[in-house]
């Protein structure tokens, strides 16, 4: 706790933790707001399927903007008028960069 990282996320409080990762509360210096940082482990192998995280990330935010979704998303509202991507739900990769720390490379994502 109380660790900066990239010179705009403070660590606040760990969230959780898994075999991976582990994912703590932030305070965005930069915007002035809340973040969650998902901290890989500094193992090569993590690294390569951290990468693979970012891409389904990033394909699935994609997806989240296409007019095609969206219009199905009437299927499961039929009373809601209008339909846009924050109805999605889908998590919003923010930011990703690699911390340097006492252990090794950590690959961290943004939420």
């Amino acid at each position: 706790m109380g660790e900066v990282l990239s010179n705009r996320y403070v660590l606040v409080q760990k969230l959780g933790w898994g075999h991976f990762s582990t994912v703590w509360l932030a305070k965005d210096f930069k915007f002035n707001n809340y973040v969650a940082v998902k901290i890989m482990k500094s193992s090569p192998h993590y690294l390569e399927a951290s990468y693979d995280e970012v891409e389904i990330l990033q394909k699935v935010a994609s997806y989240a903007k296409h007019p095609e979704w969206l219009k199905a998303l009437k299927e499961y509202e039929p009373h809601k008028e209008k339909f846009d991507k924050d109805d999605t739900h889908v998590l919003n990769l923010l930011n990703s960069f690699l911390y340097k720390g006492p252990y090794g490379n950590h690959f961290c994502m943004v939420f």
